[in-house]
């Protein structure tokens, strides 16, 4: 006779307002979350219980929170300022079209518009500013920011044109000047390693390629596949591999490679993949996948991008530039660091997963439609 199914470890469904995509924040003991709605803010309980909202008078984009504590919100048109029991203290309207969360930087944040990236300090003021024109040119007049974040002395930024997929990966120092840039390519993911260096992938116009990359530009190494990734605390890195130019259904793997980019293994996992694997607190891999329904009737009849990438997707929904998203078949998976196979926890159909996957102190965050999916740890 088979086990039980053990109740206690089952996903446990918190009920909000969240847009389905963006940046949402989880309190010490995993209580609240606070998400991004189409209103401003909400912060609900483990029981779908809502402490607060914040009214916003339009969709926010996420939330982070500053050194000091506060949180700090975006719109497409303006800044908030956020105690933490949810009154709305500071309010920066801007002119510039808002397109990312909001990043913790110094005692203030960076802004990140469709064009530039401001530096805001502890009062509002900007510090400076950098326009993405002047090292993609002076003709890309909307950006998308694939990843962004603090390295010490600056930031990295990977940004693309909206348009044309193509970008680079950019370094700015503390100051807002330009440290390095790396070529030009259709860029899809960037992620830290270390605390000197990233690695970016590229997909699309027939190149797949992964490249580490230190913060002054020099190439450490370079891999002949392309996917979302993270750093392991030991050093390792756990990719999600895949690209744009294979069927809808095919699936994409989750590679463990060596700081220095060399082979340890590949499983193969469900779906297309929008963000790296997380790291629980378990020493358990935690990744979300969706791809459309199998469609037999499918064929390659573009060469480059027959399948959107999951970050254009995301960035499509988050922005409400598509008023109904397809729906998906999602897959949230668990598996072991070293070896192991992967473990479907929850599937779905007809559902959308297009939001961050998060390490709690208890748990690890899925996002399910507008739901947040809490999974218990491993014993």
């Amino acid at each position: 006779m088979s086990a039980a199914p053990d109740k206690a470890m089952e996903p446990i469904r918190i009920r909000s307002d969240y847009v389905g995509a963006g940046d949402y924040l989880i309190f010490p003991d995993d209580d609240p979350l606070v998400v991004n709605t189409d209103y401003g803010l909400q912060a609900v309980d483990l029981a779908s219980r809502q402490r607060w909202q914040a009214d916003f008078g339009e969709r926010c984009l996420g939330v982070c929170r500053r050194a000091d504590g506060m949180l700090v919100a975006s719109t497409i048109h303006g800044v908030f300022l956020v105690e933490p029991a949810g009154r709305v203290r500071h309010v920066n309207p801007t002119l510039h079209e808002i397109a990312h969360a909001p990043l913790a930087w110094q005692d203030g944040v960076l802004v990140i518009t469709l064009s530039h990236v401001h530096a805001l300090d502890a009062a509002g003021k900007v510090r400076w500013k950098y326009a993405f024109k002047e090292t993609l040119g002076a003709s890309v007049r909307a950006c998308l920011v694939l990843g962004a974040f603090l390295v010490p002395g600056g930031v990295v930024l990977g940004v693309v044109d909206y348009n044309s997929g193509l970008g680079r990966v950019l370094c700015l120092d503390d100051r807002g000047g330009l440290r390095s840039a790396s070529d030009v390519g259709p860029i899809t993911y960037v992620f830290p390693v270390g605390a000197d260096a990233y690695v970016h992938s590229i997909s699309g116009y027939g190149r797949f390629e992964s490249r580490c990359i230190d913060l002054d530009g020099r190439e450490r190494w370079a891999l002949d596949f392309g996917g979302a990734g993270t750093e392991l605390p030991d050093g390792r890195i756990a990719m999600l591999v895949g690209n744009n130019e294979s069927p809808t259904w095919d699936n994409w793997e989750l590679r463990l490679l060596t700081a220095g980019g060399g082979a340890l293994g590949a499983r193969k996992a469900s779906g297309h993949f929008g963000y790296g694997p997380v790291l629980g607190a378990d020493r358990q891999l935690y990744m979300a996948g969706f791809f459309k329904p199998f469609d037999p009737a499918a064929t390659r009849l573009d060469y480059t991008s027959l399948v959107p990438l999951p970050k254009f997707v995301i960035f499509d929904h988050l922005l409400g530039v598509k008023a109904q998203p397809p729906q998906y078949v999602v897959f949230y998976h668990r598996a072991p660091i070293d070896d192991g196979d992967i473990e479907l926890v929850f599937a779905d159909r007809n559902a959308i997963a297009f939001g961050p996957t998060r390490a709690g102190t208890r748990h690890v965050y899925f996002t399910h439609n507008r739901e947040i999916l809490a999974m218990p740890l491993r014993a």
